[in-house]
């Protein structure tokens, strides 16, 4: 019934009957149950026919993205508002020692009590084995594992670990409702501090999510994919841009062009063969472009096969430090409400907290 509510904003007591096939009785008294318990609102008796509401404030999850130059720490409740933060601009090398020696210790310190933690870092994570398989950011070579749970507040708590790519696109799964199919695409810019035409590095990709999922690839690597036609024969064309050219993109108007024109044709391809409804595409300020919703829009119909046919909605979005460790909280309310319902109830992490 949480999940039900939780994934639904239009779920009532009487769509709850019906899905779960139980009795109205029943469900009434389950939801008096959950409303003493803290979880859904309660309702006036004459308004029962409206959606039921959780309680946002029921449970909180942290989120923390770990980037070689920086770190995000955000705390979100259920709806996804950010009531904890902290940053670090540490240069760090194992993210273990980050997790338990930095994080952690600033977990203990909030006053917020968190029901999980989700970590988002550049590479190919395995989230079922709380794996992190390759990161060319923090060069990582060989599979490392991190711990399943952590101990805050005298508590153990789940730990996850995602693509950071893919955890923006939790977060519009978490606290957006997006089921539709979506493509995310977005490029971190990292400043050069000796060198202010160019980017010292750029770290970016794209995530797939159809119903509420997302597609993982064939080892996990569905959030890495920079250049989809990184080819011989496309590097012989000079359409190519090696990562020291995209490094320019800020000073040099051509690369630009070509860069964004790159992403059109990745975008048109993928969005056509997963048939997407969506693209969401952030992190492209740096471009300077005066107009850039219609460039993509425009380039988009130019290299899609049947543009009179296949409808894609773009979505440009402004980059925001924070999403990404947001999303992971997504992530961490995605595990605790769906995929427990989706295994076995018993074993639901929210039981085994009551």
């Amino acid at each position: 019934m949480l999940k039900l509510v939780y994934q639904d904003r239009n779920m009532t007591r009487s769509r709850i009957s019906t899905t779960l096939d139980i009795d109205r009785a029943m469900v009434t008294h389950i939801y008096q149950y959950l409303v003493k318990e803290g979880w859904i609102k309660e309702q006036p008796t004459n308004l029962k026919k409206l959606p039921l509401r959780l309680c946002e404030n029921k449970l909180y999850a942290a989120g923390i993205e770990i980037q070689p130059e920086y770190q995000i720490l955000t705390i979100c409740n259920i709806a996804g508002t950010i009531v904890f933060e902290h940053k670090w601009n540490n240069k760090i090398e194992s993210v273990s020692d980050f997790i338990l020696n930095t994080a952690c210790p600033m977990l203990e310190t909030s006053e917020y009590e968190v029901a999980g933690a989700a970590i988002a870092i550049p590479g190919i994570c395995d989230t079922k084995q709380s794996s992190i398989l390759r990161s060319v950011p923090f060069n990582i070579k060989e599979s490392i594992t991190l711990p399943s749970e952590i101990s805050v507040k005298g508590k153990n708590i789940p730990l996850f670990v995602e693509n950071d790519i893919r955890c923006w696109s939790w977060g519009k799964v978490s606290f957006n409702k997006e089921y539709d199919s979506f493509i995310t695409v977005i490029q971190h810019f990292i400043e050069d501090k000796d060198d202010k035409l160019r980017f010292s590095r750029i770290t970016g990709g794209l995530s797939f999510f159809i119903n509420g999922k997302p597609m993982l690839g064939a080892h996990g690597c569905a959030g890495e994919m920079p250049v989809l036609f990184k080819v011989k024969e496309l590097q012989n064309t000079g359409n190519y841009l090696t990562y020291e050219q995209r490094l320019e993109v800020r000073s040099n108007k051509e690369i630009a062009k070509q860069f964004l024109e790159n992403t059109a044709i990745t975008l048109s391809y993928l969005s056509t063969v997963f048939d997407a409804k969506k693209i969401f595409i952030s992190g492209f300020e740096a471009f300077h472009t005066e107009d850039f919703e219609n460039s993509i829009k425009n380039l988009l119909k130019q290299y899609q096969f049947y543009p009179d046919l296949q409808h894609v909605e773009i979505i440009p979005e402004a980059s925001n430090p924070e999403e990404t460790s947001r999303g992971a909280c997504g992530l961490v309310f995605e595990e605790l409400f769906v995929r427990d319902c989706e295994t076995e109830a018993i074993d639901s992490r929210l039981i085994a907290k009551k």
